[in-house]
């Protein structure tokens, strides 16, 4: 759990304060009303329970506390003295025989290049969590609502993974700059009625009236510093006057940027600001000087799930965390079962170590350790990095997962806020005073400061991340894209088929094995396109004029039947998702109403409506519902409302936007494509769906294919293009991994069952040996 933060010299916060629940108390009985939208789930379902493999660690694979961060130490409640520390000291490095290095290397060589600052861990069956026997014995003198903190933990139990990549170091400060730098917008003072910085900052960063009067809201001053030249130029002739000197003449930096605060502004300025607020601490809009290499923190996890997003890449699960810092042996540690003095192997905040210890960061690269000594800022030799050779995975910042805090399979402790209201936080971090939370398996759910419990928009002192990469193209943009889709409730994330999707992007990551200064593997943005099929195209979408179409079996056996069907105003037949990072042109978009039209030319007919009048045009970057509509496929926005036509290709037939209805055999179904041809600017699509309807066929499919046009140049502004591999081979890969996965484990409970009834014959002969009336041992 996050504790309270500990006193640091701070620039204040944008927030007004909020009182804080003690550390060690669990959150209020109701949600929030406020809580956040429903998101996709972990795309990897858990397995049920089922005890160790032969090669996991005994009963010393130790659960964990949720994150803290430690509260000042007068307040901070005293630690028991019986807490189970390791008694056994860990080598000042690992030892030859350290089974890291033979685990990585069972990992395999990927099937593509690895990219640069990222570690391959290969698919399979996984083994994550705490077993129940070894969370009672750690908590064993623990208070019984201290012990409520941990049972989310347990039980030890399977998933399946699919293969990925994860960041070796945690995003640095540098990266984060980079990536604010590059999402910057611009207010023109000319076009809008905004008057001073302060009204300004409200708007750009979307502040409440609350937030916007609070006296330590600092968005104003970052806009003043990020655009001080020129705002100093547009006052050319009152600059005097509004600088604030000091007594020795020299100017006060801040003094003087309060006075521009509320000063009205000529209609002549052009102000950069970032589309997010820097981190907290962050001085101005830049990072710390001297601390370019350290982990950014202070970022609430939609900004980092922003940032991934913008990378390519998303924030890992629960279990892709876990696996990466743990393994097949399931250490405690990173490093493995014992706790090292000093902690030597992770930067940790500890009131164990130095009661007069202040908490900072370390260097992502560095290894792990921390001199508490005289030089408290150099790093020892210690090697706290996990069998995949992660740096930091507990210690320095605590980390954003992608997951909800949601129960682990046959764990029934219940709390207010599991479901999909707040975000786990894994690792621990430079400010945590607890040694239960840092360690991988610890579920931080509590969250630290004034902010508490972790919401997706909350951001704390100690808590950073890390990023992770799938080896599909296109699958770490499905979560923000799905949210988006379904965020105006006219789609339901259930009626998307998120395992037949198809996508290509194109990701602007430094080459392999390269090391870039400040660790900033991304130089920029990347970007995608993603095209997710509806699960069947007559179903439930909340129309009554529908109804008899998707509550029994089907009339439409071609396409012209659905096309004409489709000539109404509402319902759209929506058949999927698309999402384009490039914008599209030229598609056919609504003109302008002629205000002269004649009304009754405007009328509808019986049941029918008139198609839009079209011209050509654009549609800008974005989420979109794909639809059936007068017989073409249109785009509409996630509220339906309509965008454009996809405009045929001149010179080509029908195909390219046009639906059809097919009787096609299971074993014939063809896998869904998008073709991208970077030269020509433009992506051919190919995809199809259950026809729906209660009673329908399922041999009916409506197939659906079309060309995407992009802008002059689009596609080639944007990188080299990654092409999607067949589906098919993807899932004969899959499959066969699980099924070697699983066949592995099998064998290792079957090992370990033999063991387990081998020790307990040997113990029950050694206690009858000893028993007074037993054999004599002669």
């Amino acid at each position: 759990m996050l504790a309270d933060d500990p006193p640091v010299d701070e620039p204040p916060v944008d927030e007004p304060p909020v009182d804080e629940p003690p550390a060690d108390e669990p959150p209020a009985d109701e949600p929030p009303a406020d809580a956040p939208p429903t998101e996709e789930p972990p795309a990897d379902e858990p397995a049920p329970e089922s005890p160790k493999g032969a090669d996991a660690p005994g009963d010393d694979g130790e659960p964990a506390k949720p994150d803290g961060e430690p509260a000042e130490p007068d307040d901070e409640p005293a630690e028991p003295e019986d807490e189970p520390v390791p008694a056994e000291p860990a080598p000042e490095a690992p030892a030859e025989d350290d089974p890291r290095a033979a685990l990585a290397a069972e990992q395999g060589e990927p099937p593509t290049a690895v990219p640069a600052g990222m570690a391959y861990v290969r698919a399979g069956r996984v083994w994550i969590g705490t077993e129940r026997e070894a969370l009672a014995s750690l908590l064993a003198n623990r208070p019984a609502d201290h012990r409520k903190l941990f049972n989310f933990e347990v039980p030890y139990h399977a998933h399946f993974l699919r293969p990925y990549f994860i960041g070796k170091y945690e995003v640095t400060n540098a990266q984060y700059h980079r990536f604010l730098q590059d999402t910057a917008v611009e207010y023109d003072t000319a076009s809008g009625s905004l008057a001073n910085l302060d009204e300004i900052a409200a708007h750009l960063a979307n502040l409440s009236k609350d937030q916007q009067q609070h006296p330590k809201q600092t968005v104003w001053l970052q806009i003043y510093y990020a655009n001080k030249d020129a705002i100093w130029a547009a006052f050319a002739d009152r600059l005097a006057d509004l600088q604030a000197k000091r007594p020795d003449d020299t100017i006060d930096e801040y003094a003087t940027a309060r006075k521009f605060r509320f000063e009205p502004l000529p209609r002549t300025l052009k102000l950069k600001f970032y589309s997010l607020r820097p981190p907290t601490n962050w001085p101005d809009m830049d990072p710390p000087r001297g601390q370019e290499d350290h982990p950014v923190r202070f970022v609430s996890y939609n900004d980092a799930e922003r940032f991934a997003e913008w990378a390519g890449m998303h924030l890992p699960s629960e279990q892709e965390w876990e696996w990466a810092a743990r393994g097949p042996l399931s250490p405690t540690f990173p490093w493995g079962n014992a706790w090292p003095p000093n902690a030597l192997y992770a930067n940790w905040g500890g009131k164990i170590v130095d009661s007069r210890y202040e908490p900072t960061t370390l260097a992502v690269a560095s290894r792990d350790g921390r001199n508490t000594g005289g030089d408290r800022e150099a790093p020892l030799d210690g090697d706290g990095r996990s069998w995949v050779g992660c740096h930091h995975m507990v210690g320095n910042v605590a980390e954003w997962t992608g997951s909800w805090f949601e129960p682990y399979p046959d764990n029934a402790a219940k709390h207010t806020f599991m479901g999909r209201y707040i975000k786990v936080i894994r690792g621990g971090g430079a400010g945590d005073g607890e040694m239960l939370v840092v360690r991988p398996a610890c579920r931080n759910w509590v969250g630290g400061g004034p902010d508490a419990p972790p919401y997706p928009e909350n951001a704390f002192q100690w808590v950073g991340f890390r990023l992770a990469a799938y080896m599909r193209s296109g699958q770490d943009q499905l979560k923000p894209i799905v949210r988006r889709a379904v965020d105006a409730k006219r789609m339901k994330e259930e009626m998307l088929d998120l395992t037949g999707y198809v996508g290509s992007v194109t990701r602007n990551w430094v080459e392999p094995a390269a090391t870039p200064d400040n660790h900033v593997y991304v130089r920029g943005r990347s970007h995608a396109i993603v095209l997710i099929p509806q699960d069947s195209f007559l179903r439930e979408q909340g129309m009554l004029d529908m109804e008899k179409a998707w509550k029994g079996p089907s009339s439409f056996k071609t396409g012209a039947g659905l096309s004409k069907k489709s000539e109404t105003d509402d319902p759209f037949f929506t058949v999927g998702v698309l999402h384009t990072d490039i914008k599209l042109e030229p598609v056919l978009v609504r003109k302008p109403e002629d205000e002269t039209e004649d009304p009754k030319k405007k009328a509808r007919g019986r049941g029918r409506a008139r198609a839009p009048d079209t011209m050509p045009g654009s549609c800008p970057p974005g989420t979109y519902i794909m639809a059936c509509w007068f017989g073409r496929l249109a785009l509409l926005t996630p509220s339906t409302e309509f965008v454009c036509f996809l405009q045929t290709p001149r010179g080509e037939d029908k195909k390219w936007s046009a639906f059809d209805v097919e009787k096609v055999d299971a074993d014939k179904l063809a896998a869904p494509t998008l073709k991208v041809d970077a030269d020509l600017d433009w992506a051919d699509f190919r995809f199809n769906i259950a026809l729906g309807g209660k009673g329908t066929d399922e041999k009916l499919r409506v197939i659906i294919q079309g060309r995407l046009l992009f802008e002059v140049g689009g596609l080639d502004a944007a990188g080299s293009w990654i092409q999607e591999d067949p589906a098919a081979a993807l899932t004969a890969e899959l499959r066969a991994a699980h099924e070697a996965a699983t066949a592995a484990g099998e064998q290792n409970l079957k090992k370990a069952e033999a063991e387990k009834a081998e020790a307990e014959k040997a113990e029950a002969k050694k206690a009858a040996e000893t028993e007074p009336d037993g054999p004599d041992p002669k």
